[in-house]
């Protein structure tokens, strides 16, 4: 990359269960620009840009027809990144992106612009109310399923928190969001 520019853009996955509200926070954050959790997340000076290639190729199982898109994602974030400077590439992350290791491999193609994740903390009894009025629900899924979901995330977000901040959101009521204490 012939681009001088200092370690300016931050490139930042949003991560939680599935209805944690990742899609919500991201559009909030972008559309809303409330101030003060701009400056508690250290954002106050920076433009936010959503990916939302991310929120739209979203992959619902092992060889969903999107799956393809969305291992696309690390290119457009490279596009949008090339595009811009000083601002934050909010980036809808799935658990098949973990998977692959997407995170990880972005942050070897943009090594000079800061990686981050953000993890959408809401309690698992709202989640599954929230699950619940996903078009794709099944009633024959569980709570307990559910939390194994859940599990799983953050099994796999701990094996990236040597290598990237992971901050906390609470987000069981959309646009209180307050950092939280981590919960991977």
């Amino acid at each position: 990359m012939n681009d001088t520019r200092e370690k300016r853009n931050e490139i930042v996955w949003v991560y939680g269960g599935s209805a944690a509200g990742k899609e919500t926070f991201i559009k909030f954050i972008s559309e809303q620009h409330p101030q003060k959790l701009l400056e508690s997340l250290r954002w106050g000076n920076k433009q936010i840009v959503p990916c939302t290639e991310s929120m739209e190729w979203v992959a619902q199982y092992e060889g969903d027809p999107k799956g393809p898109l969305r291992a696309e994602i690390p290119n457009v974030v490279v596009g949008l990144n090339s595009q811009n400077t000083n601002v934050v590439i909010l980036v809808k992350g799935q658990d098949l992106d973990l998977e692959a290791d997407r995170p990880r491999k972005l942050k070897t193609l943009l090594p000079e612009d800061r990686h981050r994740i953000i993890y959408i903390d809401t309690n698992i009894d709202e989640v599954f109310k929230r699950l619940q009025r996903k078009p794709w629900w099944e009633d024959s899924f569980t709570k307990e399923e559910a939390q194994q979901w859940l599990d799983h995330q953050h099994e796999l977000l701990r094996g990236l928190r040597d290598e990237f901040e992971i901050t906390a959101v609470d987000g069981s009521t959309k646009g209180a969001y307050k950092i939280v204490d981590q919960p991977v």
